[in-house]
């Protein structure tokens, strides 16, 4: 599985390994997109002047995604995954 982050201005997706995990994934789609696409410069989440965290999603500039445990159905509404 991967995780999608949207580009909010333009609702363009990327697709990012799961195991970057979805906070680094919106900041990696935001460095990227400003030509930085040395990972290994990146600035930890908490560190990114432009990342948030809400309750469902996190965002970095334009991009967002989904935090882990969340998921959308086809018509753009969202649950919580339920794991039993």
């Amino acid at each position: 599985m991967s995780i999608k982050v949207v580009n909010l201005a333009t609702g363009k997706e990327q697709f990012y390994s799961e195991e970057v995990g979805p906070d680094r994934a919106v900041i990696a789609a935001y460095e990227q997109s400003k030509g930085n696409w040395n990972t290994w410069t990146y600035p930890e989440p908490s560190d990114h002047p432009q990342f948030v965290r809400g309750y469902i999603s996190v965002a970095c500039g334009d991009f967002a995604a989904y935090i882990e445990g969340f998921y959308t159905y086809s018509d753009g509404a969202f649950c919580k995954e339920v794991v039993s």
